[in-house]
Order: structure tokens, then C-alpha cells, then sequence
């Protein structure tokens, strides 16, 4: 899994959408790997062996190696099979998924980690999707979330939503796709949702973020504080976060006379 990123990503989509000014602020601080961060890194890749190994893309002792070189790479008192537990469960979603699908689709196919640009609608915007699945007229994203701190939901999700147009972007011109299904699978959290969108649907929500995405693009210095801010590298030293805050503190000090 590469580690390159899109100045406007799709994992941080939620933030800057809602803040185009963290785009800048974010910038004065180096990225950093937590042990968490890492965790989910090593989660994702035993995933993606797995899925190409039952998919048939690469050989068991492929998957094997992969398996071993994972296991040498978790964190110290991190437990292979624990994580391989978790993953079993996105694996055994998708799996299901595909053969459902396969049932009225002979010709379902499925890409796995792969690399597509939504650059119609985010300047400069690429990801990586951990399972993309067409079949027919129909489209699935899934996205496997291993963290068990938030909990996230794919309802009004821009994340999987980049990821839908951006594979639309890639692949809407062969395939006759008129339905979009995007899926997010949690399994430590036992939590998997789905939102439903017909392509026009989501192709207008991809127009009603453009202005917002540029404005973000070009270093806008448009801020504001919210949920939003827990994953901001610039939260610490960020005014508007703290002027956020403290008007909250006075608001309920207020109403307590």
C-alpha cells in the first residue's frame, strides 16, 4: 500500500469540506504514523493478501509470505490472530457480497486496493479502495474501517462517496452503472452500513462540492471547529478551534446563573 496522499483526500474529506482552511494549517505539521494508525495500515494489507489470494491473483505461498512479513511488522504485543479474526469478518462480507452478485452477474468482477482519481470534482483528488465491485449496472464500494474508537457510518459519507465517483470516473465510460452502493465494514466495532445512490445522485453531490474542494485547493482561509477537528494535525494551535470552545464554555457557564 503506497504511502502517497492527495492534498484533499477522501480520509479526510469530512475535515476539510467542513474547514478548507485545515488544508493549509495541516501542512505546518509533519505526518506522523500512530501505533493505531499503524495497526489499521497492517489490517488493511493482511486484507488485501487475503482478498487476492481468494480471488485468485496471487498463489498461497504469496499469501503466505505476506502473511508472515505482516506478522513480523505488528506492533510489539499485537496479535496476528486477533487482527486476522477482525479482518475474517470484512473478508467473509465481501466474499458473500461478490457471489451474491455473481448469482445474476457472470461477468462481476472485482479490484482490490486500487487507485482511482476524482479529480473531476477535487482538484489534484486520487485514493486507494480497498474492494470495488461491479456487476450489471451496479456499482460497491467497500471500505474496511479497523479502528474501534469512532464509530463510522457510510449514511452521507463523503469518503466512500469520492470513492464511488472517482471509480465512476474510471470506469463509468465501459460500464452502464446507474446504481451506487457504498459499504463501510468495522468489525471491531460489529458495525457494517450502507447508503444506496443512483449515479445521478451522487454525480450532483459531486458537483455541490466543487467550489468547496477549489476553495480548499487554493489555500482558502476559511475555518471553522466542530467534530471534525478530533483528526486535524493543526487542532492544538488552531484559533477558530479554540475560540469554538471557549464561546461553549461561556454558553454553559451562562446558563447556569
Amino acid at each position: 500500500m503506497p504511502g502517497e496522499h492527495a492534498k484533499l483526500s477522501a480520509s479526510g474529506s469530512k475535515r476539510w469540506l467542513a474547514c478548507p482552511g485545515s488544508v493549509v494549517l495541516e501542512a505546518l505539521f509533519p505526518e506522523s504514523e500512530s501505533p493505531y494508525a499503524e495497526e489499521g495500515t497492517r489490517a488493511h494489507e493482511l486484507a488485501e493478501a487475503k482478498l487476492r489470494y481468494l480471488t485468485g491473483r496471487i498463489k498461497l505461498e504469496d499469501y503466505d509470505e505476506a502473511y508472515r512479513n505482516i506478522d513480523k511488522a505488528i506492533q510489539p504485543g499485537g496479535v496476528i490472530a486477533e487482527m486476522e479474526r477482525y479482518v475474517d469478518v470484512y473478508i467473509d462480507y465481501v466474499m458473500d457480497l461478490y457471489d451474491g452478485l455473481r448469482l445474476n452477474h457472470r461477468d462481476a468482477v472485482t479490484f482490490i486496493e486500487e487507485r482511482v482519481s476524482y479529480d473531476e470534482y477535487v482538484p489534484g483528488g486520487f485514493g486507494r479502495i480497498d474492494c470495488i465491485i461491479l456487476a450489471g449496472k451496479k456499482l460497491h464500494i467497500v471500505d474496511l474501517k479497523y479502528g474501534k474508537g469512532v464509530a463510522v457510518d457510510a449514511v452521507e459519507n463523503p469518503q466512500p462517496r469520492l470513492y464511488a465517483l472517482g471509480a465512476l470516473q474510471e470506469y463509468g465510460d465501459i460500464y452502464d452503472i446507474n446504481q451506487i452502493t457504498t459499504h463501510i465494514v468495522q468489525p471491531r466495532l460489529n458495525s457494517i452500513t450502507t447508503e444506496n445512490l443512483t449515479r445521478s445522485e451522487l454525480e450532483g453531490w459531486g458537483e455541490s462540492i466543487k467550489q468547496v474542494a477549489a476553495d480548499a485547493y487554493k489555500d482558502t482561509r476559511v475555518y471553522s471547529a466542530g467534530d471534525h477537528c478530533q483528526f486535524c494535525r493543526a487542532r492544538a494551535t488552531c484559533r477558530e478551534r479554540a475560540r469554538h470552545y471557549l464561546s461553549s464554555i461561556l454558553n454553559i457557564l451562562g446558563g447556569q446563573k
